[in-house]
């Protein structure tokens, strides 16, 4: 039981330690469209600035996307995870059951 406690926190901090690198990921090329964004609207290059926004448009189309997946993917956990203590809970409880009952004959 302790075992599966520790492995737990384990995964977290792993999973905090991979989101943060997918958030610097993230931050380091926003910053590098931006800047490009900046140098097409200093040098007035109109191709350059539609390209940017277009993929500006594109991005923030996926993040809407991947939203509603973590969204769907989230109730999906929480329905296995209330299925799972609710067949818990019934296991625990015929255990319990069956101990009464053979005790009692």
């Amino acid at each position: 039981m302790q075992q599966a406690a520790e492995d737990e926190t384990e995964e977290a901090g792993s999973t905090s330690e991979s989101d943060n690198d997918v958030a610097n990921k993230e931050e380091s090329v926003t910053q590098l469209w931006l800047q490009g964004f900046r140098e097409a609207l200093a040098a007035n290059d109109r191709a350059a600035i539609y390209d940017l926004e277009a993929q500006f448009e594109a991005m923030e189309n996926e993040r809407g996307s991947l939203a509603q997946q973590l969204t769907s993917l989230t109730e999906e956990v929480s329905v296995g995870k209330d299925k799972f203590l609710h067949l818990n809970a019934n296991f625990d409880n015929y255990r319990k059951w069956a101990e009464w009952h053979r005790l009692s004959m």
